[in-house]
């Protein structure tokens, strides 16, 4: 039977090598931030789509003057109701 040989360790770094071993945490940490804030701009970007929609169809069905709350903004501006 033949012998199976080990491979040869990997040569060390050269005598100016600068090793950081918190490098990966920091990118880990970096990516997490983008990711978080990704998020946040998402659930933006679905409340303003939300919100214009709700906004047009309200003013599609002409409910200014029925809602609640819009009434009372817009007996405040003066737009009539």
């Amino acid at each position: 039977m033949k012998e199976r040989k080990t491979p040869a360790p990997p040569p060390p770094p050269p005598p100016n090598h600068d090793y950081d071993p918190f490098v990966a945490r920091k990118a880990r940490r970096g990516r997490l931030r983008w990711l978080i804030a990704g998020g946040i701009g998402f659930l933006a970007g679905v409340f303003i789509c939300f919100f214009c929609i709700a906004l047009t169809v309200i003013d599609v069905l002409n409910l200014w003057c029925d809602l609640p709350v819009l009434v009372d903004i817009v007996r405040a501006l003066n737009f009539g109701c």
